[in-house]
């Protein structure tokens, strides 16, 4: 079984493209906290931190958060040719 969502996948890539949680919940419709939570379990999921927290700052991806970001929006490019494919 995979563990990890496309949601988390999404969460993820709009967050970092967003640049904050506060504008990646304001883009998704949804709580900052829930951002946060999706995130968490990400990270949980794969056992590494993805951003450099640091409070009052824009949160800053790690190396592996890098690695993640890629591979995270190549899966999502993917989901979505599928999609379209027989849209």
């Amino acid at each position: 079984m995979i563990p990890l969502t496309f949601r988390q996948l999404e969460v993820f890539v709009r967050a970092v493209e967003a640049g904050s949680f506060r504008t990646c919940a304001e883009q998704l419709s949804i709580s900052q906290v829930s951002v946060g939570e999706h995130i968490r379990a990400l990270e949980v999921q794969l056992d590494c931190a993805l951003f450099e927290r640091r409070r009052g700052n824009a949160p800053i991806l790690t190396h592996q958060g890098e690695q993640v970001f890629r591979h995270a929006k190549g899966i999502l490019g993917a989901a979505i040719d599928l999609l379209a494919t027989f849209d």
